[in-house]
């Protein structure tokens, strides 16, 4: 299965209680169409996260910089486009293995 099957079938799993099906392909197919993904992962001003537990996907992250940040643009600024936690844990625990999987990354960025 891919990672981007794996994100739409979480998302689903995620959203679905308490929205209709319909609501929920609505959402799927404007939010997260390949098209419109292939969009953003081509926007060099993006940068996107998958946090993993035992090789499953728990959560996804959307940073925005520059012109592509929704509402400040600012060239110095950082937007959190979407920040989603699929699993029943807080944000914070969802996101601490991810970051420490991927200090060196982070020192490269100098971040």
């Amino acid at each position: 299965m891919t990672n981007y099957r794996k994100l739409v079938d979480k998302l689903f799993e995620t959203f679905s209680t308490g929205n209709t099906e319909e609501n929920m392909t609505k959402y799927l197919n404007e939010g997260f169409s390949i098209d419109k993904l292939t969009t953003e992962l081509n926007d060099k001003n993006a940068e996107f996260y998958f946090a993993t537990l035992n090789d499953n996907i728990i959560g996804y992250l959307k940073l925005n910089i520059g012109q592509s940040q929704t509402e400040l643009q600012d060239d110095k600024g950082l937007e959190i486009g979407t920040n989603l936690c699929f699993e029943r844990l807080p944000r914070k625990k969802c996101w601490t293995t991810t970051l420490r999987q991927d200090n060196s990354n982070c020192k490269t960025k100098k971040c």
